[in-house]
């Protein structure tokens, strides 16, 4: 819905069903062979968002919504609020600057060979980022990006409980690219990532 020139304000509707074929230990550690049983979740969620644009050099985005997520096995079923608060300035035609904090739900899975052949889920992230982007040509871009993440994690247990911790996560990153023909562009990154938990 546009409002006005400069404001734009929307709704969305989320409806999602995940499935895990083999995401639950069933037998011990020592049994020969170790099988597995499935997990499936159900969610749902909705979200708000506006779009602000009080001049021509900046845009501001803002997106609030409320998630449910639940899981057949386990114990990592998840509800509350994720968001997003968004500033993208462009002091030049050639330069920009996106800053962003999200509050984002995800399903992200990771095997984790020495815990048990346990499975660890991202449950909740917060973030904060940072990225520039400067067109030194038509043709070619510079980009830099900065992110710090708290993650929370969930790790599953054979018993059905579960054991829960956080990760922080820092990265740093510079790229270019180049747009080689209309269709086809060609890139470059260089990132260093640290992770505590």
């Amino acid at each position: 819905y546009h409002p006005s020139s400069i404001l734009t304000l929307g709704t969305a509707l989320m409806v999602s069903r995940g499935e895990y074929p083999n995401a639950v230990r069933t037998s011990p550690a020592t049994a020969n062979p170790v099988t597995y049983e499935e997990d499936k979740y159900d969610g749902r969620g909705i979200d708000f968002s506006a779009a602000w644009v009080p001049t021509g050099a900046s845009t501001f985005n803002a997106r609030i919504g409320y998630e449910t997520r639940s899981y057949d096995q386990n114990s990592r079923d998840f509800s509350g609020l994720t968001g997003l608060l968004g500033w993208r300035w462009q002091p030049t035609g050639k330069l920009s600057f996106d800053t962003s904090l999200l509050r984002d739900s995800n399903d992200g899975e990771r095997y984790v060979g020495n815990v048990g052949d346990s499975v660890s889920g991202g449950r909740l992230s917060n973030s904060l980022i940072w990225n520039a982007v400067y067109a030194a040509t038509g043709k070619i871009s510079l980009n830099a990006n900065a992110r710090y993440t708290r993650q929370e994690v969930v790790n599953p247990q054979e018993d059905g409980t579960s054991l829960s911790g956080t990760v922080n996560i820092r990265a740093l990153a510079l790229g270019a690219s180049y747009e080689a023909t209309r269709w086809a562009t060609l890139g470059c990154t260089v990132a260093r990532e640290s992770r505590r938990t």
